[in-house]
């Protein structure tokens, strides 16, 4: 039995599927590490001895601590990041290439996601405002880095195919 190559796909195709592919995968980091976020949270207000909750809706998480030192709610605010930080340079560190490219989005991913926590801590507005817009370059880099390995992989090989299935 003859085993037949696959006809490439038009290229506007192409660039829907990998578009869908990227905004889902995009969007499953964000939740994700907005949830590790909100595990960091209360995981310092449980190190802390403080009563916590964490509440999760659509798009949004919030864990509520109620803690008597101001210190321990300074430490608790900075949990969130940190974890978060701490699993993307990991992940950094010991992923293969792949991996690398993905802990940038979710090193942004953990500054956009502190937003408000830095308002809390008191930090000003344009502070905030400045790490949303470098998280923002860092996740156009990390895409067009993930993009960029796709292109290299899959895309350069369709010239070869279609080549092949003219002769």
């Amino acid at each position: 039995m003859e085993k037949k190559e696959k006809k490439p796909l038009p290229v506007l195709l192409e660039i829907l599927k990998f578009g869908i592919f990227i905004m889902g995968f995009v969007v499953f980091l964000l939740l994700g590490i907005l949830a590790v976020h909100e595990l960091g949270h209360s995981l310092a207000a449980r190190v802390f001895g403080c009563s916590h909750e964490t509440t999760f809706g659509i798009g949004k998480a919030v864990t509520h601590v109620q803690c008597d030192n101001a210190a321990n709610v300074t430490m608790i605010t900075l949990g969130g990041l940190f974890l978060s930080i701490a699993i993307s340079v990991v992940m950094f560190f010991a992923g293969n290439d792949f991996i690398r490219r993905v802990s940038f989005l979710l090193f942004a991913f953990s500054i956009l996601v502190s937003f408000d926590d830095f308002g809390a801590l008191g930090m000003p507005y344009y502070f905030a405002v400045l790490t949303v817009f470098i998280a923002s370059f860092i996740i156009g880099y990390g895409i067009l880095l993930i993009v960029r390995e796709y292109h290299s992989e899959y895309v350069a090989e369709i010239p070869e195919k279609t080549a092949s299935l003219k002769k």
